[in-house]
């Protein structure tokens, strides 16, 4: 393994603080001029009681506990009819009866959305969090809401942290620009940025990552739009060159309207990804692409989704890793609602050392329930698990029930 000397290290460090601070330069020209927008503050606070028997997946029997976690999580949204800036936070800490010692975590997100011209818009999001991972935090699926080629990155989230109890921090952020060239055509193009960081003597891989997108669409009809994109990506893997790895991926893109409610999205084609290992470099070649459907009427919302990419871990490095999943909300009465979701994914053997395969799916059901206007009562069952593990590594499921209070205006 060639180890990088510090000054290599720090002028890594310096590029992608230039690229953060570019990023943060570009979203503050993109922000000006919306002085006249709408501010509505709010958000939420909650408290939730929870017995879990494993709530960090770890080995061994002696790891049942239950849990207080009292939450704030604050949003700030600016909206003027064309553009739209929101900005949420979240504050939590939680005690444990037994073995494990209290947490915190916490995160800031923002996003921005407007039009540049008639045919031009832009969206971008900037977001950062530290926090210690737990049993049923991974695989959570988000739409990170940028306007055209929004990269953000690589989600689902990395299972390979199953059972490692860490805190994790992360700074990521993404760009993206659409830009209308006539009634039928489209042109995208998007970037983004990832770092990484654990604390000393983790044993987990910090890196910093890195990618652009460029797509074309072409409008069949009111339904239908076909294209074409090409993205690459670059993971860098800190203080060593061992495992840095450049993912190319081409793909066939895909959106229509399969009715009035059913709506269908999916990229499918191939990436080429050279990855530096003991003997120099190696190339994999695999499939990747992505496909989520979704059925939204006046009552429910369902969503299925499915996603092969090569993305970078902190264990092993970068990975092939294929997911599915679905999620599924229903309101039952103008009070109540009850929501669901699966999900699992396998990321696939190391291409680099001895790293195995990891294998981790999780689902969660939830009751909610409006006590007033502004106070919600809430009780959740979930279930997490890893598979295929080298180690003796119990499930863990978990209830919990808790109560929060909607701040500001609903």
């Amino acid at each position: 393994m060639t180890i990088f000397s510090k000054s290599v290290t720090r002028t890594r460090a310096h590029k992608f603080e230039q690229l953060a601070s570019t990023f943060i330069a570009i979203w503050a020209v993109a922000s000006a001029g919306s002085a006249q927008a709408d501010v509505v503050l709010g958000g939420e606070a909650s408290v939730r009681a929870q017995l879990s028997n494993n709530p960090y997946l770890l080995t061994g029997t002696n790891t049942d506990a239950g849990s207080i976690t009292v939450s704030l999580a604050p949003t700030l949204t600016a909206q003027d009819g064309t553009n739209r800036f929101k900005l949420s936070g979240r504050v939590q800490h939680t005690e444990f009866t037994r073995r494990y010692k209290a947490t915190d975590g916490y995160s800031i997100a923002s996003n921005l959305s407007r039009p540049l011209s008639p045919k031009l818009s832009f969206g971008a999001n900037l977001g950062f969090d530290s926090s210690v991972i737990g049993a049923n935090e991974l695989l959570t699926f988000v739409d990170n809401g940028s306007v055209g080629g929004g990269v953000g990155i690589p989600l689902p989230d990395d299972v390979t942290l199953n059972g490692l109890r860490q805190r994790r921090q992360t700074f990521n952020g993404d760009i993206g620009f659409e830009y209308k060239a006539s009634a039928r055509d489209q042109w995208q193009f998007g970037s983004a940025f990832a770092m990484a960081r654990y604390p000393s003597g983790s044993g987990a891989q910090e890196y910093d990552y890195s990618s652009a997108r460029l797509g074309y669409a072409r409008k069949l009809n009111a339904n239908t739009s076909v294209g074409l994109t090409t993205s690459i990506a670059r993971s860098d893997y800190r203080q060593t060159n061992f495992g840095d790895a450049t993912t190319i991926s081409p793909q066939v893109t895909l959106t229509t309207k399969l009715g009035a409610r059913w709506s269908l999205t999916g990229s499918a084609g191939v990436s080429f990804t050279s990855i530096r290992d003991l003997v120099g470099k190696s190339t994999q070649t695999g499939m990747s692409g992505a496909v989520n459907i979704c059925h939204i009427s006046g009552r429910d919302r369902f969503c299925a989704f499915a996603s092969r990419a090569v993305q970078p871990t902190s264990l092993g490095g970068v990975r092939p890793q294929t997911s599915a999943g679905m999620s599924y909300n229903v309101r039952l009465t103008e009070r109540s609602d009850i929501s669901a979701n699966a999900s699992y994914a396998r990321s696939s053997n190391s291409i680099i050392g001895n790293a195995q395969s990891v294998d981790y799916g999780r689902t969660n059901i939830t009751y909610s329930n409006r006590l007033s206007q502004k106070i919600k009562g809430f009780v959740s069952i979930g279930y997490a698990d890893s598979f295929r593990d080298t180690v003796n590594r119990r499930s863990n499921a978990e209830v919990s029930a808790g109560i929060s209070y909607a701040l500001g205006k609903r």
